[in-house]
C-alpha cells in the first residue's frame, strides 16, 4: 500500500530558537512541522491533528517529555505516534524509565543533524509499517472497505458528535439480490468480483466523510454523517443505479447485478448505534419483499403501510394469530448457551423465544446476547436463563393485527412474540406483516394498470430468479439429508420454511404478473 512521502513532524521545546531552526531543518527535508511550545500544548494539537513522528525536548516547564510520552500512550490517538526524545542526560536509569513511559528513541544534546535525520527516517519506516499493519486489521481482506468491527467504532464516535451537536446522522444498509444463485450459477470467485465492484461503486458514491463498511457475506453498510434522511435517499437512489449499471464479464457472458437497499436516520429515541442499523435492516427487509433493486426508507415505508391500511383497511377484524409466523421449536431456560447458540444457527435465526418446563414464555435469546459472551467454557456451559433477556414485548393471539402494526412502526424492535395462555405460538415481524398486506391486495384485486409490457418481462425475471433460488434451496437440503447428523430436525425445518417463503413469492409473482397480462 503506497503513502504519501511526506509526514507531519511535531517539535515540540519551550525555546522559541531551537523549535525553530529544527522545524527549517525538517522543512528542508521534505517534513510538515507542527510546533508546541510545551507538553499541554503539543497534547491539544494532538488531539486535533495527530503528526506521524514527534520530536520534544525532555526538560519543559509544566509536562516534560517523559510525562508527554506517558500521556501520549494513554491517549486515544487514530495512529501511533514516534516519539524521539532530546536529552542531555546519559544516566541509563534515565533511559529506561523514558522508554518505560513510551520514548521509542534518543538523540543527544548538542544535536547532531545528521544523526537526528537519520533517527526520523528509521522513525518513518516504523510509521508506515504500523500503518500498514492498522490497515490491514481495518479493513476487509476481499473488498478493502472497513471491516464490521472498525465500522462500529467510527459509528459510535459520530453517534456520539451527532447527539453533542444535534447534527443528522443516516445509515443505509445494502444486501446484493440473489447473491447466492449467482455464486451458484458462476461460482465464488465471480461473486468476490461482484463484491468487489459493488465495494469500489459505494466508495466512488462517497464524500471523504463517509464511511462504508462490509457488513457481512453480500451485505454492506454505509454511514454517511450530517445526513439526513431524505438526503441519505437520494445517495442511496444514486448507489443503487450505479450497482445496477455494472457489467461483471464472466468468460463470454456478462453478469447483470442489482441491490436493495435500507435507510434510516438516528433519531432522538433511538437509544443505540445498533437501534438505527436495526430501523435500516426493517427497511432492507420491505424492500427485498416488495420486490429487490429499490430504496426504502423508514419514512417511506411507514407512510406505505399507513396508506395501505388507510384506503383499503385490510386488517380489519384479522388477529395475530392469523398473520403470525408459527413457532415450532423454543429454547427452555435450562438449556446451556452453547444449545441455543446450536439452535439459532442451525435454524438461522436471529432469535428465538425461551421457556419454562411448563412451555410458558420467559424470555427470549438472540444472536447479539450470544456475542456479548466470553469465550470460555463456563460461560457457554451456563443455563439459558443467565444470559436471555426477560423484557419481551408480547401479545395474545387474540389481539387485533393492526394494533401490532402500529406498534412495530413505531419502535425499533424487530418482532414480537404471539402468546396463548401464556406459550409462545408465533412471531410477528414487519416482513411478515408486509407479506400478508400483499397477498391480501393481490386476493382483493389490487392490481398495477400502469405497468406495460416490460413490467411483464421484469416479473418474468423476478420469477426466474426466485426458481433457481428454490431449485438451489432444494438442492442443499437434498445434500444435508443424504448425510444425516442426529439433530437434523431444527436444520430441515429452517430450510423448508425458506423454501415456503420462496415459493409464496414466487405465486405472488405469478398472480401479479397474470393481473398485468389482462390489463395491457
Amino acid at each position: 500500500m503506497q503513502y504519501d512521502q511526506t509526514q507531519t513532524v511535531m517539535v515540540v521545546d519551550d525555546d522559541a530558537m531551537i523549535r525553530r531552526a529544527l522545524a527549517k531543518l525538517l522543512e528542508n527535508n521534505g517534513y510538515t512541522v507542527r510546533e508546541a511550545e510545551d507538553g499541554l500544548q503539543a497534547l491539544e494539537l494532538v488531539e486535533r491533528e495527530c503528526p506521524d513522528l514527534l520530536i520534544t525536548d525532555w526538560e519543559m516547564p509544566g509536562l516534560n517529555g517523559v510525562e508527554l510520552c506517558r500521556r501520549l500512550q494513554q491517549a486515544e490517538l487514530p495512529h501511533y505516534v514516534y516519539v524521539i526524545l532530546l536529552t542531555g542526560r546519559t544516566d541509563s536509569q534515565d533511559m529506561i524509565d523514558a522508554l518505560q513511559a513510551g520514548a521509542d528513541d534518543f538523540v543527544s544534546k548538542p544535536i547532531d543533524r545528521d544523526a537526528l535525520l537519520a533517527r526520523l527516517h528509521a522513525g518513518q519506516r516504523t510509521s508506515r509499517r504500523e500503518r500498514q499493519l492498522r490497515e490491514m486489521s481495518e479493513r476487509d481482506s476481499l473488498t478493502g472497505v472497513l471491516n464490521r468491527r472498525t465500522f462500529f467504532g467510527h459509528f459510535a464516535r459520530e453517534w456520539a458528535r451527532s447527539q453533542r451537536h444535534g447534527s443528522p446522522l443516516s445509515v443505509v444498509l445494502l444486501d446484493v439480490d440473489f447473491f447466492k444463485k449467482l455464486n451458484d450459477t458462476y461460482g465464488h470467485s465471480t461473486g468476490d468480483v461482484v463484491l468487489q465492484q459493488v465495494a469500489r461503486t459505494l466508495t466512488a458514491q462517497c464524500r471523504a466523510s463517509d464511511l462504508v463498511c462490509r457488513y457481512g457475506g453480500e451485505e454492506f453498510c454505509v454511514l454517511l454523517p450530517e445526513t439526513d434522511e431524505a438526503a441519505a435517499a437520494i445517495w442511496a437512489e444514486r448507489a443503487r443505479a450505479a450497482i445496477a449499471a455494472l457489467r461483471v464479464p464472466h468468460g463470454e457472458k456478462v453478469i447483470h447485478t442489482s441491490a436493495s437497499l435500507g435507510v434510516a436516520q438516528r433519531l432522538n429515541d433511538m437509544p443505540t448505534v445498533e437501534a438505527a442499523i436495526d430501523a435500516a435492516d426493517q427497511c432492507l427487509l420491505y424492500a427485498k419483499g416488495a420486490g429487490r433493486n429499490r430504496v426504502v426508507t423508514s419514512a417511506s415505508m411507514h407512510e406505505s403501510l399507513d396508506d395501505i391500511i388507510d384506503e383499503r383497511r385490510p386488517m380489519d377484524d384479522v388477529l395475530a394469530r392469523d398473520v403470525m409466523s408459527a413457532v415450532v421449536l423454543t429454547v427452555g431456560q435450562h438449556e446451556s448457551v452453547r444449545t441455543a447458540a446450536e439452535f439459532l444457527l442451525q435454524l438461522r435465526l436471529g432469535s428465538a423465544p425461551v421457556v419454562n418446563a411448563d412451555g410458558r414464555l420467559v424470555g427470549i435469546i438472540s444472536e447479539k446476547d450470544l456475542l456479548g459472551l466470553s469465550f470460555s467454557e463456563r460461560t457457554w456451559s451456563q443455563p439459558v436463563a443467565n444470559v436471555m433477556k426477560t423484557n419481551v414485548v408480547c401479545y395474545d393471539e387474540t389481539t387485533t393485527a393492526k394494533e401490532i402494526l402500529d406498534f412495530l412502526c413505531r419502535v425499533s424492535i424487530r418482532r414480537v412474540v404471539v402468546l396463548k395462555d401464556g406459550q409462545p405460538t408465533g412471531i410477528i415481524d414487519r416482513s411478515s406483516l408486509v407479506r400478508w398486506i400483499h397477498n391480501w391486495m393481490l386476493a382483493h384485486g389490487q392490481t398495477d394498470a400502469d405497468y406495460g409490457v416490460e413490467h411483464c418481462q421484469a416479473f418474468t425475471d423476478t420469477m426466474s430468479n426466485l426458481a433457481h433460488a428454490l431449485a438451489s434451496r432444494g438442492t442443499e437440503l437434498s445434500r444435508y439429508l443424504a448425510n444425516l447428523e442426529d439433530d437434523f430436525v431444527p436444520y430441515v425445518i429452517g430450510e423448508a420454511t425458506r423454501m415456503q417463503d420462496l415459493i409464496n413469492d414466487l405465486l405472488s409473482q405469478c398472480q401479479r404478473t397474470q393481473s398485468i397480462r389482462h390489463l395491457v
